[in-house]
């Protein structure tokens, strides 16, 4: 019985730090088009050291079944290219 009420106990800690970290995921999501575009795009950038992950949910709002869609990114600001530190 107490075996049960551990595990209850950690499963809950568990959700509640999953929740919190797609919570904290959530709110620097960030909204690239339109609601009304053919293709709704949004981003989430994660920053490790030198690395940068874009991730993006592109939703295809239309009927027809899309191909060959292109993403372009381009870059603002004083932003240069260096090397990976070994």
């Amino acid at each position: 019985d107490d075996f049960r009420v551990a595990r209850g106990a950690s499963i809950a800690s568990q959700a509640a730090a999953d929740g919190a970290l797609f919570a904290e995921r959530l709110a620097k999501v960030q909204q690239m088009t339109g609601l009304a575009d053919p293709v709704y795009v949004e981003a989430f950038l994660q920053v490790h050291s030198f690395d940068l992950v874009l991730e993006l949910l592109m939703i295809n709002r239309t009927q027809d079944v899309l191909q060959n869609v292109l993403v372009e990114l381009s870059t603002q600001g004083d932003l240069k290219i260096v090397d990976r530190p070994s």
